[in-house]
């Protein structure tokens, strides 16, 4: 005589394969679906970090599109930095300076030196109203280094820092980067403009939304255009795809785990057949018939 467990011990014993195909498939499918999260979680770090590579520090940038023929006055830039959600405005101004060693208008950028402008053009030397940075490949083709002097619009600087070519962010290979007041002088002069800046970096208060901040700013004049660092549309399509592949895998990993199971119940419960008969013959219920078997079937 052998109870219902030492019974059930013994059928699977004379089963080792199936049992045990069963049990590795339930350990790959697992396996596979928790490596697939893991590489989904790796993946959106990874896109993150990118994505503060391109923007910096910034939650918004803030401007006007420039066929729309309005600008950034000192009073709409004073407003918004005013504005109880924001904790941080950087001006920046943008325009085509001719640098005379090339003979050739280069693309530059003005700034501030404070971080939100530091973390999104990738500088850290302060500029004053006498230096300037730009890309290294600039800096390599002019044959200068830092400290050499550089003729801009006639007017001598000094090389304080070079930085790296910035083109997978979308800017110009060849940079200039100069004080935010200098840029602004010359745009001012050039085009007769009042303009305070072409657009403003913004970084919003610790407890509030970019989204939230982008509505208020919005208020101010609702021809702004407001770009929002992290909806960049490649990062989110990037991310909605991954997520698409990561439920889609999983659902076809589980699917065919739960084949292989079904199978192999199948497959058990045939090769047990003349026990389970006998079994019913000496009259088991087939609540104990189910538990000896692990699959509740009539039989």
């Amino acid at each position: 005589m052998k109870t219902l467990r030492g019974l059930a011990f013994r059928l699977f014993k004379s089963n080792k394969f199936i049992v045990f195909s069963s049990i590795v498939s339930i350990a790959i499918s697992t396996m596979l679906i928790l490596s697939m999260v893991l590489f989904s979680f790796n993946a959106q770090d990874t896109l993150k970090s990118q994505l503060k590579q391109t923007y910096g520090e910034m939650d918004l940038s803030v401007g006007f599109d420039m066929d729309q023929g309005k600008i950034l006055t000192s009073t709409l830039v004073e407003e918004i930095h005013q504005d109880k959600m924001v904790d941080k405005v950087s001006k920046v101004s943008i325009a085509h300076l001719n640098l005379n060693k090339l003979n050739t208008s280069v693309y530059t950028v003005g700034v501030e030196n404070d971080y939100l402008a530091k973390s999104r053009y990738h500088f850290s030397k302060p500029l004053n109203s006498r230096s300037v940075a730009m890309n290294k490949s600039l800096a390599k083709a002019l044959n200068i280094k830092i400290g050499d002097k550089v003729l801009i619009e006639n007017r001598t600087y000094t090389l304080a820092e070079t930085v790296k070519d910035l083109s997978a962010t979308g800017v110009a290979p060849d940079m200039l980067i100069l004080n935010q007041k200098n840029v602004k002088g010359y745009i001012q002069a050039k085009e007769k403009s009042s303009a305070e800046a072409t657009y403003l970096l913004m970084k919003a208060h610790k407890n509030e939304s970019a989204l939230k901040l982008a509505d208020r700013i919005k208020s101010y004049s609702k021809d702004l255009r407001i770009d929002i660092a992290e909806q960049d549309a490649g990062v989110q399509n990037n991310l909605q795809s991954l997520h698409t592949f990561i439920v889609v895998l999983s659902a076809l990993v589980l699917i065919i785990t739960s084949l292989i199971l079904i199978s192999n119940f199948e497959l058990l419960l045939y090769k047990m057949r003349n026990q389970l008969a006998i079994m019913r013959s000496i009259g088991a219920r087939l609540n104990r018939l189910a538990r000896l078997s692990h699959f509740k079937a009539p039989l």
